[in-house]
């Protein structure tokens, strides 16, 4: 199965984690879940969160930050008037306070166990990395410089960042451009004149993590735009067929997902985790899928 299941981990010290979140309850649980377990399993975290006002009909910003609470006892939240994907980072990068903060947005899915403190222990032994990823398509393609699986630049999939560097990036955040594609070019920083960017893992690794938004939009015919630092899903024309065969698709992916990367937990484990009615597992008996193991870095 994808998680394993050790005894008591080492106490690892407290890391806020950054979340850019809106309104998509199936997607946000199935994030939550899976990062839990694989990533955060024995580290006191402080969760910030942003609930934009944007994704499915009928959901509040409320019913998310009760399914936020039903997993993390810290919660910091903001839920703004309006949608703004640039003032969402931007608010959340400053409220952290540890000295790395993991930073994931709403629509993701861990496929194996990280050891946070072991990726951690990678910003105290190297002074110049900035960020360590969780590769989206795998790392056999990527470029090793000796030291590290290079990413090259600043991503907002799915990473571990330095706090003191990305405060300096702050100093000059635009809120009326793309939070990512703004440091394009402008990487370097007074105190970190050549940052480090890296991939988590080895050469062989297969993908880590699983963007789930992609599905999503594809079920509701939406596409995503960006105007002046808003955020708007845009409706494109389709017949009642692709519909109807895009919401099979997603209920199969999720489902999926579900058993293959977050199956329910013991009774005794849920216990934390609460009954919110936006936290149900899908249906059916979950059996331990063959053939992933947990790779050991």
């Amino acid at each position: 199965m994808s998680f394993a299941s050790p005894g008591p981990a080492p106490a690892q010290p407290p890391i806020d984690v950054v979340l850019i979140a809106t309104l998509r309850p199936d997607i946000l649980r199935l994030t939550l879940e899976s990062f839990s377990r694989g990533l955060l399993a024995g580290t006191p975290v402080r969760l910030i969160v942003n609930i934009d006002p944007i994704g499915e009909p009928g959901v509040t910003a409320q019913d998310i930050l009760a399914l936020c609470r039903a997993y993390f006892a810290q919660v910091v939240a903001r839920m703004p008037d309006s949608p703004s994907f640039p003032s969402a980072v931007q608010w959340c990068w400053s409220q952290v306070q540890s000295d790395e903060f993991f930073h994931l947005e709403d629509d993701w899915c861990l496929r194996r166990s990280v050891p946070l403190g072991e990726l951690r222990a990678l910003f105290a032994a190297d002074p110049s990395l900035v960020s360590v990823r969780l590769n989206l398509l795998g790392n056999r393609r990527v470029r090793h410089d000796g030291r590290y699986l290079v990413s090259g630049r600043l991503s907002l999939n799915p990473s571990v960042f330095r706090t003191a560097y990305i405060r300096e990036q702050l100093a000059r955040f635009d809120l009326g451009a793309d939070p990512e594609k703004q440091f394009k070019g402008r990487e370097a920083t007074p105190g970190w004149p050549n940052p480090v960017f890296a991939y988590w893992g080895t050469a062989t690794d297969p993908a880590w993590v699983i963007d789930t938004g992609r599905c999503w939009r594809r079920t509701l015919g939406l596409i995503k735009q960006t105007d002046g630092g808003g955020m708007a899903w845009h409706c494109r024309a389709r017949s009642r067929l692709y519909h109807a065969w895009a919401r099979l698709n997603y209920r199969a992916f999720m489902r999926w997902w579900w058993r293959r990367y977050a199956p329910p937990r013991p009774s005794a484990a849920r216990a934390f985790i609460g009954q919110h009615p936006a936290h149900r597992p899908p249906p059916g008996n979950w059996q331990p899928p063959a053939g992933e193991g947990n790779p050991r870095h």
